[in-house]
């Protein structure tokens, strides 16, 4: 019978213990905020929202190309909202330059990828630094307001060496007739069968 007594008074004493272990470590996470709360960008691009709206820009870059010369900017809108919006987009490029205004509409509950091979390009022609550095860029809703963030500038390469936009095409000097001392030619034409 003491046996059966010992048996019984080890087996609850791990129980007591066991049970005083489980609510001492779940006390842990009482005390540590989920990261899944806390909103954060998860690749190299930034994120913002214009203010008074219900639209976020998330995961914007410029990726540039390997000269530095050119950059194709990179990213998505998203309108949360039950109205259409029409959002303008810029980068600044220098401290008194800035890339023209690409506008962009985005429907209700929906989003709109910025990209070289996106619903819509964006190209830099000038950036204002070399890759690893951060511009400036501005979305505004004229009816809201606008949004001034930093993002980064990445280099062509590993992931973004395809996301380079295309090299603006360069114009070539067109030969122009001049007079020439050679004589041209007429065709000869071929005997008929």
């Amino acid at each position: 019978m003491k046996r059966f007594e010992r048996l019984t008074s080890r087996t609850g004493l791990t129980m007591l213990v066991a049970t005083a272990l489980s609510v001492g470590l779940a006390g842990c996470a009482a005390f540590s905020p989920a990261v899944i709360t806390t909103p954060y960008p998860a690749s190299d691009g930034t994120a913002t929202t214009i203010p008074g709206t219900d639209v976020a820009l998330r995961n914007f870059l410029v990726v540039a190309a390997p000269e530095g010369e050119a950059g194709a900017v990179i990213g998505t809108i998203v309108n949360d909202g039950d109205d259409q919006v029409r959002v303008s987009l810029t980068i600044h490029e220098g401290p008194d330059e800035s890339t023209p205004e690409t506008f962009v509409t985005v429907q209700p509950h929906a989003a709109v990828r910025i990209g070289p091979d996106a619903d819509v390009t964006m190209r830099v022609t000038q950036l204002a630094g070399p890759a690893g550095a951060m511009t400036t860029m501005s979305a505004k809703i004229d009816s809201a307001g606008t949004s001034t963030w930093d993002v980064p500038i990445v280099l062509a390469a590993g992931p973004y060496a395809s996301l380079t936009p295309a090299p603006t095409p360069t114009p070539t000097p067109s030969a122009a007739a001049s007079p020439s001392s050679t004589k041209t030619s007429k065709p000869t034409e071929s005997p008929t069968p």
